[in-house]
Protein backbone atom coordinates (compact mmCIF):
# COMPACT_ATOMS: atom_id res chain seq x y z
CA UNK A 1 0.00 0.00 0.00
CA UNK A 2 1.44 3.39 -0.95
CA UNK A 3 0.76 6.51 1.09
CA UNK A 4 0.90 9.89 -0.57
CA UNK A 5 2.23 12.41 1.92
CA UNK A 6 1.83 16.15 1.79
CA UNK A 7 4.83 18.21 0.69
CA UNK A 8 4.39 20.35 3.81
CA UNK A 9 4.22 19.57 7.51
CA UNK A 10 2.99 21.49 10.53
CA UNK A 11 5.82 23.15 12.46
CA UNK A 12 4.04 25.84 14.48
CA UNK A 13 0.45 25.79 15.69
CA UNK A 14 -1.73 28.89 15.69
CA UNK A 15 -1.11 29.61 19.39
CA UNK A 16 2.67 29.56 18.80
CA UNK A 17 2.35 31.92 15.84
CA UNK A 18 0.15 34.31 17.82
CA UNK A 19 2.75 34.58 20.58
CA UNK A 20 5.56 35.10 18.06
CA UNK A 21 3.86 37.90 16.12
CA UNK A 22 2.43 39.55 19.24
CA UNK A 23 6.06 40.15 20.27
CA UNK A 24 7.68 40.59 16.86
CA UNK A 25 5.37 43.24 15.36
CA UNK A 26 5.31 45.75 18.26
CA UNK A 27 9.02 45.14 18.93
CA UNK A 28 9.96 45.96 15.32
CA UNK A 29 7.85 49.13 15.45
CA UNK A 30 9.44 50.07 18.77
CA UNK A 31 12.92 49.41 17.44
CA UNK A 32 12.41 51.33 14.18
CA UNK A 33 10.81 54.34 15.88
CA UNK A 34 13.53 54.42 18.57
CA UNK A 35 16.24 54.26 15.91
CA UNK A 36 14.73 57.25 14.09
CA UNK A 37 14.34 59.21 17.31
CA UNK A 38 17.97 58.62 18.31
CA UNK A 39 19.58 59.18 14.92
CA UNK A 40 17.32 61.89 13.47
CA UNK A 41 15.63 63.78 16.29
CA UNK A 42 18.14 63.65 19.12
CA UNK A 43 20.67 65.80 17.18
CA UNK A 44 17.88 68.27 16.28
CA UNK A 45 14.69 67.91 18.41
CA UNK A 46 13.07 70.82 16.53
CA UNK A 47 12.51 68.72 13.42
CA UNK A 48 8.83 68.13 12.59
CA UNK A 49 6.78 65.06 13.62
CA UNK A 50 8.99 64.23 16.59
CA UNK A 51 5.99 64.18 18.95
CA UNK A 52 4.01 61.92 16.62
CA UNK A 53 6.88 59.46 16.31
CA UNK A 54 7.38 59.52 20.06
CA UNK A 55 3.74 58.49 20.52
CA UNK A 56 4.14 55.73 17.97
CA UNK A 57 7.00 54.40 20.08
CA UNK A 58 4.98 54.63 23.29
CA UNK A 59 1.86 52.99 21.86
CA UNK A 60 3.89 50.15 20.34
CA UNK A 61 5.60 49.77 23.71
CA UNK A 62 2.25 49.31 25.45
CA UNK A 63 1.31 46.81 22.73
CA UNK A 64 4.57 44.95 23.38
CA UNK A 65 3.49 44.52 27.00
CA UNK A 66 -0.17 43.69 26.41
CA UNK A 67 -0.28 41.68 23.19
CA UNK A 68 1.88 38.72 24.32
CA UNK A 69 -0.26 38.39 27.44
CA UNK A 70 -3.42 38.35 25.32
CA UNK A 71 -1.86 35.81 22.91
CA UNK A 72 -0.77 33.58 25.79
CA UNK A 73 -4.27 33.69 27.29
CA UNK A 74 -5.82 32.97 23.91
CA UNK A 75 -3.65 29.85 23.51
CA UNK A 76 -3.89 28.74 27.14
CA UNK A 77 -5.34 25.34 26.17
CA UNK A 78 -2.05 24.50 24.48
CA UNK A 79 0.12 25.56 27.40
CA UNK A 80 2.06 22.29 27.24
CA UNK A 81 3.34 23.21 23.77
CA UNK A 82 4.60 26.59 25.01
CA UNK A 83 6.17 24.96 28.06
CA UNK A 84 7.93 22.46 25.81
CA UNK A 85 9.16 25.31 23.56
CA UNK A 86 10.59 27.08 26.60
CA UNK A 87 12.33 23.88 27.68
CA UNK A 88 13.78 23.36 24.20
CA UNK A 89 14.91 26.99 24.05
CA UNK A 90 16.83 26.83 27.31
CA UNK A 91 18.25 23.31 27.24
CA UNK A 92 21.58 23.21 25.43
CA UNK A 93 23.65 20.23 24.32
CA UNK A 94 27.15 19.74 22.91
CA UNK A 95 25.52 19.54 19.47
CA UNK A 96 24.12 23.06 19.92
CA UNK A 97 27.54 24.46 20.84
CA UNK A 98 29.15 22.71 17.86
CA UNK A 99 26.41 24.05 15.57
CA UNK A 100 27.03 27.60 16.82
CA UNK A 101 30.80 27.26 16.39
CA UNK A 102 30.56 25.83 12.85
CA UNK A 103 27.65 27.93 11.57
CA UNK A 104 29.83 30.62 9.97
CA UNK A 105 32.18 28.13 8.31
CA UNK A 106 29.30 26.02 7.03
CA UNK A 107 27.83 29.09 5.33
CA UNK A 108 30.90 29.38 3.07
CA UNK A 109 31.99 25.74 2.92
CA UNK A 110 29.28 23.26 1.99
CA UNK A 111 31.52 20.34 2.96
CA UNK A 112 31.12 21.22 6.65
CA UNK A 113 28.14 19.36 8.10
CA UNK A 114 26.35 20.93 11.02
CA UNK A 115 25.13 18.71 13.87
CA UNK A 116 21.48 17.65 13.76
CA UNK A 117 19.18 20.16 15.44
CA UNK A 118 15.81 19.90 17.12
CA UNK A 119 12.81 22.18 16.67
CA UNK A 120 15.06 25.21 17.25
CA UNK A 121 18.66 25.51 16.15
CA UNK A 122 21.28 27.13 18.38
CA UNK A 123 20.87 30.61 16.85
CA UNK A 124 17.11 30.44 17.34
CA UNK A 125 17.69 29.36 20.92
CA UNK A 126 19.88 32.41 21.54
CA UNK A 127 17.17 34.66 20.11
CA UNK A 128 14.55 32.86 22.19
CA UNK A 129 16.56 33.33 25.39
CA UNK A 130 17.19 36.99 24.57
CA UNK A 131 13.47 37.66 24.09
CA UNK A 132 12.51 35.91 27.32
CA UNK A 133 15.11 37.87 29.31
CA UNK A 134 14.71 41.31 27.75
CA UNK A 135 10.93 41.43 27.24
CA UNK A 136 10.07 41.94 30.94
CA UNK A 137 12.98 44.37 31.36
CA UNK A 138 11.89 46.38 28.32
CA UNK A 139 8.39 46.55 29.83
CA UNK A 140 9.55 47.67 33.27
CA UNK A 141 12.12 50.25 32.12
CA UNK A 142 9.72 51.53 29.46
CA UNK A 143 7.14 52.34 32.13
CA UNK A 144 9.75 53.82 34.49
CA UNK A 145 10.94 56.24 31.79
CA UNK A 146 7.59 58.04 32.15
CA UNK A 147 8.17 58.61 35.87
CA UNK A 148 10.08 61.68 37.16
CA UNK A 149 13.35 61.25 39.00
CA UNK A 150 14.39 57.90 37.55
CA UNK A 151 13.63 58.55 33.87
CA UNK A 152 17.25 58.97 32.78
CA UNK A 153 18.56 55.87 34.59
CA UNK A 154 15.66 53.85 33.18
CA UNK A 155 16.37 55.20 29.70
CA UNK A 156 20.02 54.11 29.99
CA UNK A 157 19.01 50.54 30.90
CA UNK A 158 16.36 50.60 28.17
CA UNK A 159 18.93 51.73 25.62
CA UNK A 160 21.47 49.09 26.76
CA UNK A 161 18.84 46.37 26.33
CA UNK A 162 18.20 47.59 22.78
CA UNK A 163 21.92 47.37 22.00
CA UNK A 164 22.02 43.80 23.29
CA UNK A 165 18.90 42.75 21.40
CA UNK A 166 19.74 44.49 18.09
CA UNK A 167 22.30 42.02 16.67
CA UNK A 168 20.19 38.97 17.47
CA UNK A 169 16.97 40.51 16.17
CA UNK A 170 18.58 41.78 12.97
CA UNK A 171 20.28 38.43 12.45
CA UNK A 172 16.96 36.65 12.99
CA UNK A 173 15.22 38.90 10.45
CA UNK A 174 18.05 38.40 7.95
CA UNK A 175 17.88 34.61 8.24
CA UNK A 176 14.08 34.60 8.00
CA UNK A 177 13.71 36.94 5.02
CA UNK A 178 17.00 37.21 3.08
CA UNK A 179 19.22 34.15 3.49
CA UNK A 180 18.21 31.68 0.72
CA UNK A 181 18.85 28.59 2.81
CA UNK A 182 16.64 29.57 5.74
CA UNK A 183 13.96 31.92 4.39
CA UNK A 184 12.14 28.85 3.06
CA UNK A 185 11.07 28.30 6.65
CA UNK A 186 9.30 31.68 6.95
CA UNK A 187 5.87 30.21 6.02
CA UNK A 188 6.13 28.24 9.25
CA UNK A 189 5.41 31.46 11.16
CA UNK A 190 2.68 32.54 8.73
CA UNK A 191 0.64 29.46 7.87
CA UNK A 192 2.31 27.09 10.32
CA UNK A 193 3.50 24.76 7.56
CA UNK A 194 7.01 24.29 6.19
CA UNK A 195 8.42 22.30 3.31
CA UNK A 196 8.89 18.68 4.35
CA UNK A 197 12.34 18.29 2.81
CA UNK A 198 13.53 21.61 4.24
CA UNK A 199 12.46 20.49 7.70
CA UNK A 200 14.16 17.13 7.20
CA UNK A 201 17.42 18.96 6.43
CA UNK A 202 17.33 21.92 8.85
CA UNK A 203 15.47 20.44 11.84
CA UNK A 204 16.66 16.88 11.39
CA UNK A 205 16.31 15.64 14.95
CA UNK A 206 12.86 17.20 15.39
CA UNK A 207 11.72 15.82 12.03
CA UNK A 208 13.05 12.36 12.82
CA UNK A 209 11.35 12.26 16.22
CA UNK A 210 7.97 13.45 14.94
CA UNK A 211 7.60 12.35 11.32
CA UNK A 212 10.24 9.95 10.12
CA UNK A 213 8.91 6.88 11.91
CA UNK A 214 5.73 7.00 9.83
CA UNK A 215 7.78 7.06 6.60
CA UNK A 216 10.02 4.09 7.23
CA UNK A 217 7.42 1.39 7.86
CA UNK A 218 6.90 -1.38 5.33
CA UNK A 219 3.66 -1.96 3.43
CA UNK A 220 2.86 -4.92 5.70
CA UNK A 221 3.43 -2.78 8.80
CA UNK A 222 1.20 -0.06 7.34
CA UNK A 223 -1.58 -2.57 6.81
CA UNK A 224 -1.14 -3.88 10.34
CA UNK A 225 -1.25 -0.35 11.73
CA UNK A 226 -4.67 0.33 10.24
CA UNK A 227 -7.64 -0.29 12.53
CA UNK A 228 -9.22 -3.70 11.98
CA UNK A 229 -12.04 -3.43 14.50
CA UNK A 230 -15.13 -1.28 14.33
CA UNK A 231 -14.19 2.09 12.89
CA UNK A 232 -13.26 3.74 9.64
CA UNK A 233 -9.48 3.76 9.01
CA UNK A 234 -8.09 7.08 7.77
CA UNK A 235 -4.65 8.56 7.14
CA UNK A 236 -3.34 12.05 7.97
CA UNK A 237 -2.16 13.74 4.74
CA UNK A 238 0.61 15.58 6.60
CA UNK A 239 2.40 12.92 8.66
CA UNK A 240 0.81 9.77 7.22
CA UNK A 241 -0.19 8.35 10.60
CA UNK A 242 -3.05 5.85 10.67
CA UNK A 243 -6.01 6.40 12.96
CA UNK A 244 -9.71 5.62 13.12
CA UNK A 245 -12.97 7.53 13.11
CA UNK A 246 -16.14 5.88 14.35
CA UNK A 247 -18.09 5.86 11.08
CA UNK A 248 -18.72 7.37 7.68
CA UNK A 249 -21.56 9.29 9.31
CA UNK A 250 -19.21 11.01 11.74
CA UNK A 251 -16.73 11.79 8.95
CA UNK A 252 -19.51 13.37 6.87
CA UNK A 253 -20.64 15.30 9.91
CA UNK A 254 -17.22 16.96 10.16
CA UNK A 255 -17.17 17.67 6.41
CA UNK A 256 -20.65 19.20 6.29
CA UNK A 257 -20.15 21.26 9.43
CA UNK A 258 -16.78 22.55 8.21
CA UNK A 259 -14.98 21.24 11.28
CA UNK A 260 -11.80 19.44 10.17
CA UNK A 261 -10.51 16.54 12.20
CA UNK A 262 -7.23 17.04 14.04
CA UNK A 263 -4.42 14.53 13.67
CA UNK A 264 -3.47 13.05 17.03
CA UNK A 265 0.14 12.58 15.89
CA UNK A 266 1.20 15.92 14.37
CA UNK A 267 -1.66 18.17 15.49
CA UNK A 268 -2.56 19.40 11.99
CA UNK A 269 -6.18 20.09 11.05
CA UNK A 270 -6.96 17.42 8.46
CA UNK A 271 -8.91 19.30 5.77
CA UNK A 272 -8.60 16.18 3.64
CA UNK A 273 -7.97 12.58 4.64
CA UNK A 274 -7.22 9.30 2.93
CA UNK A 275 -9.88 6.70 3.70
CA UNK A 276 -9.02 3.00 3.50
CA UNK A 277 -12.17 0.95 2.95
CA UNK A 278 -13.36 -1.67 0.51
CA UNK A 279 -15.50 0.13 -2.13
CA UNK A 280 -17.68 -2.94 -2.34
CA UNK A 281 -18.88 -2.39 1.21
CA UNK A 282 -20.08 1.17 0.61
CA UNK A 283 -23.81 1.84 0.69
CA UNK A 284 -23.86 4.72 -1.81
CA UNK A 285 -27.58 5.27 -1.38
CA UNK A 286 -27.22 5.77 2.36
CA UNK A 287 -24.32 8.17 1.91
CA UNK A 288 -26.25 10.23 -0.64
CA UNK A 289 -29.21 10.34 1.72
CA UNK A 290 -26.97 11.65 4.48
CA UNK A 291 -25.62 14.34 2.19
CA UNK A 292 -29.06 15.36 0.94
CA UNK A 293 -30.84 15.45 4.24
CA UNK A 294 -27.90 16.03 6.60
CA UNK A 295 -29.24 13.11 8.60
CA UNK A 296 -26.08 11.81 10.14
CA UNK A 297 -26.86 8.75 12.27
CA UNK A 298 -24.10 7.62 14.58
CA UNK A 299 -25.44 4.18 15.57
CA UNK A 300 -22.94 1.33 15.22
CA UNK A 301 -25.21 -0.35 12.68
CA UNK A 302 -24.60 2.49 10.23
CA UNK A 303 -20.84 2.11 10.21
CA UNK A 304 -19.19 0.98 7.01
CA UNK A 305 -16.87 -1.99 7.59
CA UNK A 306 -13.21 -1.12 7.10
CA UNK A 307 -11.00 -2.80 4.56
CA UNK A 308 -9.56 -6.15 5.57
Amino acid sequence: MSIEKSDTILRFRASERWVHWSIAIPFMICFASALILVLVYNPDPSRPYRAALSWVHRISGVALIAMPLVAAFRGRKEWRIHLDNIKQGWVWTIADLKWLALMGLAAVNKKIKLPDQGKFNAAEKLNFMMVMCTWPMFAVTGVLIWLPGIAFASWMVHFALALIAAPLVLGHIFMATVNPGTRIGLPGMISGFVDREWARHHDTRWYRDNFESSETVTAEEEDAALPTSTGLPIRCPSCGSGQAIASWALLLDHVLEGEPLRCFACGVDMNSVSVYADPGTLDIGALVDQLDHRALPREPGNQVPPAA
